[in-house]
């Protein structure tokens, strides 16, 4: 919580003790380490949709061939 919210309070980290220091300091590197990953994942999401919406534009082309495989994974229903 900020300090600015309703019912924070602020805390003087020169006055807590070393074990509780260690464990503040663990629950952060966590956090940042939580919070780089999914910016990483972000990233990687966001590469792939690029890399999409530029086939797509390039099948939107005239006169493009396009591969289609045929595999299990296509069904139809004729």
């Amino acid at each position: 919580m900020a300090a600015h919210e309703p019912g924070a309070k602020q805390i003087d980290v020169t006055t807590l003790p070393i074990p509780h220091l260690n464990h503040l300091s663990q629950q952060l590197e966590q956090e940042v380490e939580f919070l780089t990953n999914s910016v990483n994942q972000l990233k990687v999401a966001q590469a792939k949709f690029s890399e999409s919406e530029e086939a797509v534009g390039q099948l939107s082309k005239p006169g493009t061939d396009i591969l289609v495989p045929l595999t299990a994974s296509v069904s139809l229903n004729l």
